[in-house]
């Protein structure tokens, strides 16, 4: 089943916020977005800010295979400077 997700840290400049929104469908992950940066960042519920949430909202699932979700995946793990784990001594 496809779903859609926003995490916070995404529309949310400035705050290093983990939270993460998943949802069937996008009149609800905006509201449950919204909701959170409100009780949490202290941001207010404007035009601009729903833009935004609906500008990084992504498809995952089914519709999401191929080369383009390969790449933005490939793309956001470089953003985040993943570490590689150390390799253990034998």
């Amino acid at each position: 089943m496809d779903r859609l997700s926003v995490a916070c840290r995404d529309y949310v400049p400035g705050f290093p916020c983990s939270v993460s929104f998943y949802a069937e469908n996008l009149e609800d992950l905006l509201e449950a977005a919204i909701e959170h940066v409100r009780a949490a960042h202290y941001e207010e519920d404007t035009p601009a800010l729903r833009g935004e949430i609906r500008a990084k909202t992504r498809l995952e699932g089914a519709q999401k295979l191929g080369r383009i979700a390969i790449a933005e995946d490939q793309r956001r793990l470089n953003a985040n400077d993943v570490a590689e784990p150390a390799a253990f001594a034998d």
